[in-house]
Protein backbone atom coordinates (compact mmCIF):
# COMPACT_ATOMS: atom_id res chain seq x y z
CA UNK A 1 0.00 0.00 0.00
CA UNK A 2 0.92 2.96 -0.76
CA UNK A 3 0.97 5.99 2.01
CA UNK A 4 0.09 9.95 1.30
CA UNK A 5 2.46 11.70 3.57
CA UNK A 6 2.43 14.93 4.83
CA UNK A 7 5.43 16.73 3.81
CA UNK A 8 7.05 18.47 6.70
CA UNK A 9 9.89 20.05 4.85
CA UNK A 10 7.63 22.28 3.10
CA UNK A 11 5.26 23.22 5.92
CA UNK A 12 2.89 24.25 3.59
CA UNK A 13 0.16 21.31 3.44
CA UNK A 14 1.73 19.91 0.35
CA UNK A 15 1.21 16.04 -0.10
CA UNK A 16 3.11 13.85 -1.59
CA UNK A 17 3.12 10.28 -2.38
CA UNK A 18 6.02 8.46 -1.30
CA UNK A 19 7.51 4.54 -1.85
CA UNK A 20 8.76 3.05 1.13
CA UNK A 21 11.16 -0.08 1.15
CA UNK A 22 13.66 -1.27 3.31
CA UNK A 23 17.63 -1.70 2.09
CA UNK A 24 18.92 -4.96 2.51
CA UNK A 25 20.33 -5.04 6.48
CA UNK A 26 23.80 -5.87 5.22
CA UNK A 27 24.43 -2.70 3.47
CA UNK A 28 22.62 -0.31 5.68
CA UNK A 29 21.25 -1.32 8.71
CA UNK A 30 17.95 -0.33 10.18
CA UNK A 31 17.56 2.41 7.69
CA UNK A 32 14.66 3.21 5.48
CA UNK A 33 14.88 4.76 1.40
CA UNK A 34 11.88 7.09 0.61
CA UNK A 35 11.40 7.63 -3.10
CA UNK A 36 8.82 10.22 -4.29
CA UNK A 37 8.59 13.45 -6.11
CA UNK A 38 9.39 16.90 -4.90
CA UNK A 39 9.04 19.64 -7.44
CA UNK A 40 8.75 17.22 -9.87
CA UNK A 41 12.41 15.80 -9.18
CA UNK A 42 12.75 11.79 -8.29
CA UNK A 43 14.32 11.75 -5.24
CA UNK A 44 16.06 8.68 -2.98
CA UNK A 45 16.69 9.41 0.59
CA UNK A 46 17.44 8.13 3.57
CA UNK A 47 14.65 8.78 5.71
CA UNK A 48 16.34 8.83 8.77
CA UNK A 49 18.41 11.65 7.09
CA UNK A 50 15.62 13.03 5.56
CA UNK A 51 15.34 16.65 7.17
CA UNK A 52 18.85 16.74 7.89
CA UNK A 53 19.73 19.25 4.98
CA UNK A 54 23.51 19.11 4.79
CA UNK A 55 25.32 17.54 1.52
CA UNK A 56 27.63 15.32 3.62
CA UNK A 57 24.31 13.32 4.99
CA UNK A 58 23.42 12.74 1.45
CA UNK A 59 25.76 11.58 -0.54
CA UNK A 60 27.85 8.05 -0.24
CA UNK A 61 31.10 8.74 2.07
CA UNK A 62 32.46 11.45 3.96
CA UNK A 63 33.49 14.71 2.81
CA UNK A 64 37.09 14.85 1.87
CA UNK A 65 39.30 17.81 0.98
CA UNK A 66 43.07 18.26 0.30
CA UNK A 67 45.10 21.84 0.47
CA UNK A 68 48.09 21.36 -1.02
CA UNK A 69 50.73 23.73 -1.17
CA UNK A 70 53.48 24.22 -4.34
CA UNK A 71 55.90 24.83 -1.66
CA UNK A 72 57.42 23.16 1.97
CA UNK A 73 59.35 26.71 2.64
CA UNK A 74 58.76 29.74 1.77
CA UNK A 75 61.15 33.24 2.27
CA UNK A 76 59.32 36.70 2.86
CA UNK A 77 60.75 38.81 1.47
CA UNK A 78 60.90 42.77 2.68
CA UNK A 79 58.28 45.07 1.47
CA UNK A 80 58.69 48.16 2.80
CA UNK A 81 57.88 50.23 5.96
CA UNK A 82 59.94 50.30 9.10
CA UNK A 83 59.55 49.84 13.16
CA UNK A 84 56.45 47.83 13.74
CA UNK A 85 54.91 47.96 10.10
CA UNK A 86 57.96 46.96 8.18
CA UNK A 87 56.13 44.15 5.82
CA UNK A 88 57.13 41.30 4.34
CA UNK A 89 55.31 38.96 1.63
CA UNK A 90 55.31 35.79 -0.08
CA UNK A 91 53.40 33.63 -2.75
CA UNK A 92 51.62 30.68 -1.80
CA UNK A 93 50.55 28.53 -4.67
CA UNK A 94 47.51 26.37 -2.99
CA UNK A 95 46.13 23.29 -5.05
CA UNK A 96 42.38 22.17 -3.33
CA UNK A 97 41.01 19.05 -4.33
CA UNK A 98 37.14 17.01 -3.17
CA UNK A 99 38.42 13.72 -2.62
CA UNK A 100 35.21 12.55 -1.10
CA UNK A 101 31.87 11.46 -2.74
CA UNK A 102 29.95 14.89 -1.95
CA UNK A 103 29.98 18.87 -2.82
CA UNK A 104 32.14 20.82 -0.50
CA UNK A 105 31.63 25.21 -0.49
CA UNK A 106 34.53 27.22 0.32
CA UNK A 107 33.28 30.39 1.68
CA UNK A 108 34.26 33.10 -0.67
CA UNK A 109 33.97 37.45 -0.34
CA UNK A 110 31.33 39.61 -2.06
CA UNK A 111 28.82 38.63 -4.54
CA UNK A 112 31.31 36.83 -7.70
CA UNK A 113 34.17 35.55 -4.81
CA UNK A 114 37.14 34.61 -7.49
CA UNK A 115 38.80 33.04 -4.44
CA UNK A 116 38.54 31.24 -1.16
CA UNK A 117 38.12 33.49 1.99
CA UNK A 118 41.43 32.08 3.85
CA UNK A 119 43.81 32.67 7.08
CA UNK A 120 46.97 31.64 8.18
CA UNK A 121 47.52 29.61 11.56
CA UNK A 122 50.59 28.86 13.30
CA UNK A 123 51.15 25.24 13.83
CA UNK A 124 53.96 24.98 16.84
CA UNK A 125 52.85 26.20 20.01
CA UNK A 126 54.36 29.97 20.32
CA UNK A 127 54.17 32.18 23.60
CA UNK A 128 51.67 34.92 23.81
CA UNK A 129 51.62 36.85 21.71
CA UNK A 130 52.92 35.03 19.18
CA UNK A 131 50.10 32.56 18.83
CA UNK A 132 48.49 33.03 16.06
CA UNK A 133 50.13 34.55 12.67
CA UNK A 134 51.15 37.33 11.26
CA UNK A 135 49.80 36.99 7.86
CA UNK A 136 46.10 36.47 8.90
CA UNK A 137 43.58 38.90 7.28
CA UNK A 138 41.02 40.87 8.51
CA UNK A 139 38.25 39.85 6.20
CA UNK A 140 35.32 42.70 5.73
CA UNK A 141 32.85 40.61 3.33
CA UNK A 142 29.16 42.23 2.43
CA UNK A 143 28.44 38.33 1.90
CA UNK A 144 27.71 36.30 -1.16
CA UNK A 145 27.49 32.72 -2.89
CA UNK A 146 30.09 30.24 -1.65
CA UNK A 147 32.20 28.38 -4.05
CA UNK A 148 31.48 24.75 -5.08
CA UNK A 149 33.84 22.15 -5.68
CA UNK A 150 32.30 18.44 -6.71
CA UNK A 151 33.44 15.30 -6.06
CA UNK A 152 36.50 15.28 -7.64
CA UNK A 153 37.03 18.46 -8.55
CA UNK A 154 40.63 20.60 -7.78
CA UNK A 155 41.25 24.35 -8.09
CA UNK A 156 44.57 26.39 -7.88
CA UNK A 157 44.66 29.67 -5.98
CA UNK A 158 47.78 32.03 -5.81
CA UNK A 159 47.54 33.54 -2.53
CA UNK A 160 49.75 36.77 -2.29
CA UNK A 161 50.47 36.98 1.74
CA UNK A 162 51.76 39.85 3.49
CA UNK A 163 52.53 40.44 7.26
CA UNK A 164 52.12 41.93 9.63
CA UNK A 165 48.40 42.89 9.95
CA UNK A 166 47.88 43.79 12.94
CA UNK A 167 50.12 46.18 15.42
CA UNK A 168 49.59 46.11 19.11
CA UNK A 169 48.55 50.19 19.08
CA UNK A 170 49.41 50.72 22.90
CA UNK A 171 52.67 48.75 22.79
CA UNK A 172 53.44 48.83 18.85
CA UNK A 173 54.31 45.12 18.81
CA UNK A 174 53.66 43.46 15.80
CA UNK A 175 50.47 40.70 16.66
CA UNK A 176 51.44 37.33 15.84
CA UNK A 177 54.43 35.75 14.36
CA UNK A 178 55.66 36.29 10.88
CA UNK A 179 58.12 33.33 10.93
CA UNK A 180 57.92 29.72 12.01
CA UNK A 181 55.54 27.05 10.83
CA UNK A 182 52.47 27.69 9.15
CA UNK A 183 48.99 26.42 7.02
CA UNK A 184 46.53 28.39 5.17
CA UNK A 185 43.28 27.62 6.10
CA UNK A 186 39.89 27.67 4.42
CA UNK A 187 36.54 27.94 5.74
CA UNK A 188 34.65 24.81 4.63
CA UNK A 189 30.72 24.07 4.69
CA UNK A 190 28.95 20.59 3.34
CA UNK A 191 26.32 22.46 2.15
CA UNK A 192 26.00 25.90 0.59
CA UNK A 193 23.05 27.90 3.12
CA UNK A 194 22.99 26.70 6.63
CA UNK A 195 25.39 28.44 9.15
CA UNK A 196 24.91 24.84 11.07
CA UNK A 197 26.77 23.05 8.30
CA UNK A 198 30.42 24.26 8.92
CA UNK A 199 33.18 21.30 8.19
CA UNK A 200 35.78 20.66 11.10
CA UNK A 201 38.89 23.07 11.00
CA UNK A 202 40.95 20.19 9.98
CA UNK A 203 39.36 19.27 7.21
CA UNK A 204 40.11 23.04 5.50
CA UNK A 205 43.61 22.85 6.49
CA UNK A 206 46.50 22.81 4.40
CA UNK A 207 49.79 20.97 4.81
CA UNK A 208 52.35 22.60 6.80
CA UNK A 209 55.19 24.85 6.20
CA UNK A 210 58.11 27.03 7.15
CA UNK A 211 58.37 30.91 6.89
CA UNK A 212 61.57 33.02 7.18
CA UNK A 213 62.33 36.49 6.95
CA UNK A 214 64.69 38.10 4.09
CA UNK A 215 66.08 40.97 5.94
CA UNK A 216 65.94 44.68 3.26
CA UNK A 217 69.29 45.14 2.40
Amino acid sequence: MRPVLEDPILGMGRRMRTEIERVDSTRMEGVEVMRGEVFGAAVAIPALLAFSGCADLLGPGEPDLRLQTDRGSYEAAYLGGEGSWTSYGFEVVIQTTNLGGVSLYLSGCGPNPSAPIYGVVPIAEEPEPQRRSAYSMAWACTGGPPIELSPGEMRTDTLRLWGPTAVDGLTGEVLGALEGTKAVSFRVWTCPDRPDCQAPDHLGRSNPFDVRLVPAK
